[in-house]
């Protein structure tokens, strides 16, 4: 509870004097009158008492407002001690969520090192596959320059077949040839024997026959024609000879270096299956490697796989913490926000229990000034009572003084002309004396009486009306603040059930999370 401040009643006091002044100006006016009416004073007064009555209530009204509204402020102050305690409570669990969110934040860094790792090893592993295509590349080259020389061994091998066909062919032409040739030459030697025999015979004739020249000339002619085409035709057989020997040579020449091609040819076909069977054991030492590579590359992807879903898991990790990390970065703005709003209500709150001791110490400023006026009020009925009772002896002596007058008006009537004419103006002088103390009398009461009742009835009384009208509004705007006060600490209060639900489930989802 702050101190009450004092200053508001200074105005009171001054009010209080001034008061005390015009009262006793009123006093002086009625002590100066004459004479009123006693019934209208009596109603005065009646309304007075009224007015006093009117007043106590209100005093008592304004009491009883005066005792709720400092209920209300010490529920506003322990209000306010509880939001003070739930704000450090806050404060508690915002450190807490900053500490929850450093550690996040660590386990966030350390699953982008393990991405940045993974991501180095499938480098790695995309040079590996880069090398292994290469070396898949090299071993489909050399697989297609295994095939071509196996197309070129199948090409070789049918040239060698067709070879040896071909030779083999010529071959039996050159047997054939032979066999011709040996034949012609047994038919030449036949021919040389029939020749010679001939010769022989034709010697042996012309031996013979040289009696029967003459006669037999014409045989011998035609023998010798016969002989002659003999010749010719053994010159043809001979050259005929001839050219079978030159073909039989040029025969054994194509056929000796068909055997020379042959032998080439077995030669390049031992070379070529040499050649093949080095072929084949690169072949299969390639397979082997292909298969070991392929071992090797399957090993590798499943490694890659499992690289791949670890990372996918850990982004999957990374993104549920940077999801976690933003919620909790929303959660953490959230408590701030709420923070700062409950930090401004209850700066809020603190300004209008100011407030609300600033006008509890007005309020009591206008219950002191209430009750001044009603002792005033009080103080000027007494008054009243005195001025009514100074006035009735003041008409009182004024009757006794005008009676006195009269008299020695008749008794100085009996005297001379001159002495009646002086006691004339003298009686003259008393009744003009005694009729304007009369009004004198009667406007003082009057004018006492009016301003009596009108400015103590009327603007004392419009004044404590606008007063307590006034203090009435104050009382329910403060209510009203009071009201909303409260209705925003239910809000902070709801505000931080859901904030510490919102808590707990996160934390029970870290250890889930954790013991998983």
């Amino acid at each position: 509870m702050g101190e009450i401040d004092t200053k508001p009643i200074e105005p009171v006091q001054v009010a209080l004097t001034m008061f005390g002044e015009k009262s006793e100006q009123r006093k002086h006016r009625r002590s100066s009158g004459c004479s009123g009416d006693e019934m209208d004073k009596e109603k005065d007064f009646e309304a007075l008492q009224k007015d006093l009555a009117n007043y106590k209530v209100q005093l008592e009204a304004k009491d009883a407002a005066y005792l709720q509204l400092l209920h209300k402020l010490e529920h506003y102050q322990k209000t306010a001690d509880e939001l003070s305690t739930q704000l450090k409570n806050s404060e508690v669990e915002r450190d807490v969520c900053l500490e929850e969110r450093r550690e996040a934040r660590f386990r966030i860094d350390e699953l982008e090192a393990k991405i940045k790792e993974m991501g180095d090893q499938l480098l790695e592993s995309g040079k590996i596959n880069e090398q292994l295509s290469h070396v898949l590349g090299e071993l489909k080259a050399a697989q297609g320059e295994l095939l071509s020389m196996e197309m070129e061994l199948a090409a070789a091998t049918e040239a060698k077949l067709k070879a040896l066909m071909q030779a083999e062919l010529m071959a039996s032409a050159a047997n054939m040839e032979k066999e011709r040739a040996e034949e012609l030459l047994k038919r030449v030697i036949d021919l040389n024997e029939a020749v010679f025999l001939s010769k022989q015979a034709a010697e042996a004739v012309k031996f013979s026959t040289l009696s029967e020249k003459d006669a037999e000339k014409k045989e011998a002619s035609d023998t010798e024609a016969q002989t002659q085409k003999i010749l010719e035709d053994m010159k043809t057989l001979q050259e005929m000879m001839q050219e079978l020997e030159n073909n039989l040579r040029a025969k054994s020449v194509f056929i000796d270096s068909l055997q020379v091609e042959l032998n080439q040819a077995n030669e390049l076909l031992r070379s070529s299956d040499k050649a093949v069977s080095v072929v084949i054991n690169d072949l299969n030492q390639l397979k082997a490697d292909l298969k070991g590579k392929e071992k090797e590359n399957s090993d590798q992807a499943i490694y890659i796989g499992e690289l791949e879903n670890e990372m996918n898991q850990l982004k999957l990790e990374l993104k549920n913490a940077n999801d976690e990390v933003t919620r909790l970065n929303c959660e953490v703005e959230m408590l701030t926000d709420e923070l700062e709003k409950v930090k401004s209500e209850m700066e809020e709150i603190m300004e209008r229990e100011n407030h609300a001791h600033i006008e509890i110490a007005l309020l009591k400023a206008e219950l002191h000034k209430g009750r001044s006026k009603i002792a005033a009020a009080e103080a000027a009925e007494a008054r009243a009572g005195n001025v009514k009772s100074g006035l009735h002896l003041a008409v009182q002596e004024l009757e006794v003084e005008a009676e006195e007058a009269k008299k020695e008006n008749e008794r100085l009537k009996q005297g001379s002309d001159m002495a009646a004419e002086e006691r004339l103006d003298i009686s003259l002088v008393g009744t003009e004396e005694y009729e304007s103390l009369i009004s004198r009398a009667a406007k003082v009461n009057q004018s006492a009486t009016k301003d009596l009742n009108r400015l103590e009835n009327r603007n004392e009384l419009e004044t404590l009306k606008k007063e307590l009208e006034v203090a009435t509004a104050k009382v329910s705007e403060f209510r009203t603040r009071t009201e909303q006060a409260i209705t925003r600490a239910e809000a902070a209060e709801r505000a931080k059930l859901a904030l510490e639900d919102q808590l707990r489930k996160w934390r029970e989802q870290k250890k889930r999370r954790r013991l998983h």
